[in-house]
């Protein structure tokens, strides 16, 4: 790579976050309250909330991911609008898939299914009007998840 080139990229970068105590595995970004955030989730098992325009993390980190059957580490993150809340939905290692209020940085309900195996993936969208998460799982298999019954 040319000097002018290094520096170009140099000069595109706006700031670094750090805060994790090891490396990150997953991330996704939302708005909160008006607010662009990114949202990390980490092999220190834990998921972290960024202020993209101060780059300073917003609360401390999201705990939840203890490793059951094998480590804790988060693999998977994705956000989604559920019921009028920015959430976040996360997934690895420990066998749990943890929604979290992004605005509060509390746990949205009980974990997805806990017995199904690590969740490698995580994507959401919109179906029948409704919102859902779509996970991958080390099993083979993707799972199709209604959120909205999750806050009922």
């Amino acid at each position: 790579m040319s000097g002018s080139a290094r520096a170009d990229m140099t000069s595109r970068l706006r700031s670094t976050l750090t805060g994790h105590e090891h490396g990150i595995w997953s991330l996704a970004t939302a708005v909160v309250d008006g607010r662009p955030v990114a949202v990390t989730g980490s092999h220190d098992e834990t998921v972290r909330i960024w202020d993209l325009s101060d780059g300073r993390p917003v609360g401390g980190p999201l705990a939840g991911h203890n490793g059951l059957i094998c480590n804790g580490e988060v693999w998977s993150l994705a956000t989604a609008m559920v019921d009028g809340r920015s959430a976040a939905i996360s997934g690895g290692g420990s066998n749990l898939i943890q929604m979290w209020d992004l605005a509060t940085g509390r746990h949205v309900g009980e974990p997805l299914d806990q017995s199904i195996g690590r969740t490698c993936a995580v994507a959401t969208t919109v179906l029948d009007r409704r919102p859902v998460v779509v996970t991958g799982h080390a099993d083979g298999a993707v799972r199709v998840w209604d959120l909205a019954t999750e806050l009922d």
